[in-house]
């Protein structure tokens, strides 16, 4: 039985059990270990309406020349792989769980042909026998991963305004906005409107996104709000303490101001002060310098007059001379001044 026959015979209408489909499974198979986010019910009709495709047992590496044993034991061990992997993480419910580790593996002979024609998914790596085809530019993309994409959550995309956004996902490999998928495969490269009742999107399988982006919108709304008056609150007190340093930045140049000119005026005094000395030192060297300069009968007359201002006044002893001259003016010659001395030695000298 080639590929294209196993195909056809494992989608036949048929359905062989409310969890096991189309040589798939309609609970994930444990790729991702993060919280179920979607609803699993939605989901699992999608797939028994051949709407989306199961979840399949994705093989890490796959080669078209591997023989039909070696890819039978991957399979075997890979779906022991899956069934660890989901008791350790426990992410759907306890009852899809239980039923997904006891479902009945379809026959081997079947399931080898079916992934003969296995392929890539562009995202996890894994090679599965059918998934699901964008919307947009037909490419392929597992359901494990298709349940991953969701909306953004609600954010404010200007900080200014109070608008709320949600941004429906776009397209990982054209970057098409309002991702979707189409299966199971067309048989030529098809683009469908994502309108079209063939094509599901990311919230086909969470209806209650738009309860959900309400809650958030109106949380959102009022912490902008809150922010608003509190950015208002801080540009009030921003602009007071700019005006404040403005008034303080003058009383600072005042004081400033003040202090310079008591610093001149200090130094001006200072100044004055220093030449007052200099004046008073020029004028006592000087002075001292005058009385080097004097003569030594003004000193002797000085003398003898503190001498006789001291001890009274005395007679000197009168001698006569041969010539006739009194020698009152020659023993004392500083009782007089010269000019008087000379006088009376001119006097004297007549007499005799």
């Amino acid at each position: 039985m080639g590929v294209n026959s196993s195909r056809s015979a494992i989608l036949s209408p048929t359905r062989e059990s409310a969890e096991h489909i189309d040589g798939g499974y309609t609970t994930p198979q444990g790729v991702y270990n993060g919280p179920i986010d979607y609803c699993l019910q939605i989901v699992r009709q999608l797939q028994l309406d051949r709407k989306f495709a199961p979840f399949y047992r994705g093989l890490s590496d796959f080669d078209s020349s591997w023989s039909d044993a070696k890819l039978r034991s991957l399979l075997d061990e890979r779906g022991k792989t899956s069934s660890v992997t989901s008791a350790r993480h426990p992410s759907s419910s306890t009852r899809s769980r239980a039923s997904t580790a006891s479902l009945p593996f379809p026959p081997q002979d079947s399931l080898v042909d079916m992934y003969r024609g296995c392929e890539e998914c562009p995202i996890c790596f894994l090679f599965y026998p059918m998934m699901n085809v964008a919307r947009c530019c037909s490419q392929p993309i597992c359901s494990e991963c298709f349940v991953q994409i969701k909306r953004a959550p609600p954010h404010r995309r200007n900080q200014e305004t109070f608008d709320v956004f949600n941004e429906a996902p776009s397209c990982p490999y054209c970057t098409e906005s309002d991702f979707g998928v189409v299966y199971p495969p067309p048989v030529e490269k098809t683009r469908y409107d994502k309108a079209d009742e063939r094509v599901i999107i990311c919230d086909h399988i969470r209806p209650d996104y738009r309860r959900a982006w309400k809650t958030a919108k109106k949380s959102l709304q009022l912490q902008a709000a809150n922010q608003a008056i509190i950015d208002q609150n801080n540009r009030s007190r921003m602009q007071s303490s700019l005006v404040r340093p403005t008034n303080s930045s003058r009383r600072r140049d005042d004081i400033d101001d003040i202090l310079l000119q008591e610093a001149l005026k200090l130094s001006l005094e200072e100044e004055d002060r220093r030449l007052e000395r200099e004046r008073k030192k020029k004028e006592e060297e000087e002075r001292k310098l005058l009385e080097t300069q004097e003569s030594p009968f003004v000193r002797s007359t000085s003398a003898s007059s503190l001498t006789r201002h001291v001890n009274g006044p005395q007679t000197p002893p009168t001698v006569n001379s041969d010539d006739g001259i009194s020698t009152d003016i020659l023993l004392h010659p500083t009782s007089q001044s010269p000019s008087e001395c000379q006088t009376l030695a001119s006097k004297h000298y007549e007499a005799a």
